[in-house]
């Protein structure tokens, strides 16, 4: 069973840590207030220039964004 793990605040500190957690195989929800940034997130559009669109897509799987708390 995956751990399943909550981020709030999908910043510049968030979005990485959330990455890095869905990644090592986590069920990571990533929580934020801001919901162009929440729907950018879930379209695998990164706002963050270090990271990449495509490792938001690698972790599709075990990474969604919300702005429901």
């Amino acid at each position: 069973m995956k751990p399943n793990v909550a981020i709030i605040g999908l910043g510049y500190v968030g979005v990485p840590t959330a990455i890095a957690m869905a990644k090592a195989g986590m069920n990571v929800t990533g929580i934020d207030i801001d919901a162009k940034r929440v729907s950018q997130l879930n379209a695998c559009k990164s706002f963050i220039n270090e990271i990449k669109d495509d490792e938001l897509k690698a972790v599709r799987g075990n990474f969604r964004a919300t702005t429901d708390w």
